[in-house]
């Protein structure tokens, strides 16, 4: 006859150094590991929920690159992403959307495994990204929008 386990033990198996710690949302963006958009750059697009970046899609396609100050504006390169994510997000309805845009990139920056040469210049390049719709936070099951690098989860 197998043993029965009591009751007491069962609630207990586990220590509290056990406990797997969780990265919230609200910590990445303080940490500036995530960026949210400016909602009303987001509303423009016809997008409804909040939308973050990594901070390496931030990094490297919003943010205006040095040799292109005076030039680009920061709300026109963020309105590049969203509005080509919402574009093809009407097609989709998977929580996982891999979308490309085109971005103009500093002539001495490196190639990475998500681009490749546009034809409209050699300083553009056709990005692939990947978004992803899920709850917002730990504590917030409200949807919102994740912006990253293919690669990234």
């Amino acid at each position: 006859m197998p043993k029965q386990v009591r009751r007491a033990a069962a609630n207990h198996m586990f220590l509290k150094d056990d406990i797997i710690f969780s990265y919230t949302t609200k910590q990445a963006v303080a940490d500036g590991v995530l960026v949210k958009a400016d909602s009303k750059q987001s509303s423009r697009a016809a997008i409804k929920f909040p939308v973050y970046f990594t901070d390496t899609v931030w990094n490297r396609y919003v943010l205006i690159p040095e040799e292109f100050k005076g030039v680009q504006d920061l709300n026109a390169r963020l309105g590049d992403i969203l509005f080509m994510f919402a574009f093809q997000a009407k097609k989709c309805s998977e929580s996982v959307l891999n979308f490309q845009f085109t971005c103009q990139v500093p002539k001495a920056s490196e190639w990475l495994g998500n681009e490749k040469k546009s034809s409209i210049s050699f300083q553009h390049r056709e990005v692939k990204l990947k978004a992803v719709i899920t709850a917002q936070d730990i504590d917030d099951p409200s949807p919102a929008i994740f912006i990253m690098l293919p690669w990234e989860d």
